[in-house]
């Protein structure tokens, strides 16, 4: 957040890490990582899943941690949007 209030607006991450583990989409902890990174992707400027290993949709990952993340994090973003 400092880093684009600095003058450097287009600082992001990519949202999972871009080299990711194998058993990405059965890994428990991996889940519940991915769901703090979009939780925290919330408030960067550019808000994307991008890697290696492809397959970064977010229902590969199962559909409650599709659930929690679309709870948790997508519908802030989208609230947030207007400001």
């Amino acid at each position: 957040l400092n880093y684009a209030a600095s003058g450097m607006p287009y600082w992001s991450e990519d949202i999972g890490g871009f080299f990711r583990p194998d058993g990405q989409h059965t890994d428990r902890g991996y889940a519940a990582l991915l769901t703090r990174w979009f939780q925290f992707g919330v408030f960067t400027p550019i808000f994307r899943v991008h890697g290696t290993n492809g397959n970064t949709e977010l229902w590969e990952f199962g559909a409650q941690t599709q659930r929690h993340i679309v709870q948790s994090a997508i519908r802030l973003r989208y609230r947030l949007l207007p400001y």
